[in-house]
């Protein structure tokens, strides 16, 4: 899928990243890609194994991502491990430009992941991992690697016109 020499960035890393400010509208969609997913072999006998997904998008305002835990219940069979520990940069807001209340915006932060096929990406990046547990599956394109920003950076809404 990717060029395996390209730098990686843990999921964590996106709470370092500049905030990107998303209106929230029906004809505002944020075009995630899949970018790495982590596997793990499961520690715990009740789960086949586990990790950490990435799905970002270059926007005009800069690059948006959301990560988060999952784990295999079963052979085939995937799960978020906490719906309200996805971790992203995107700061949503109203149409008067104001933040979403917390509560709100994990509801359509999870609709966002709803919508995504992560599940698949999931399945075949176990199916394509090789035997050194905990190895990331594959990597990020150069394009998207972050820049590093000073302070004073300014925030940019996306999704307005």
């Amino acid at each position: 899928m990717n060029d395996h020499k390209t730098p990686q960035c843990p999921p964590w890393a996106i709470r370092a990243w500049p905030p990107i400010l998303w209106q929230l509208t029906k004809s505002n969609s944020l075009p995630l890609q899949h970018l790495c997913t982590q596997v793990s072999p499961a520690n715990d006998p009740a789960f086949r194994s586990l990790g950490q997904t990435l799905w970002a998008a270059s926007c005009q305002h800069g690059r948006a991502a959301m990560a988060w835990d999952w784990v295999e219940l079963s052979e085939g069979v995937f799960a978020m491990v906490d719906p309200m520990a996805i971790v992203t940069n995107l700061r949503l807001v109203d149409d008067q430009g104001e933040p979403l209340p917390s509560m709100e915006t994990a509801r359509h932060i999870n609709g966002i992941v709803h919508g995504l096929p992560w599940q698949q990406a999931v399945e075949q990046a176990i199916s394509q991992s090789p035997q050194t547990p905990g190895e990331t599956r594959d990597t990020m394109p150069t394009w998207f690697v972050p820049r590093a920003m000073g302070h004073g950076a300014s925030v940019r809404v996306a999704g307005t016109h």
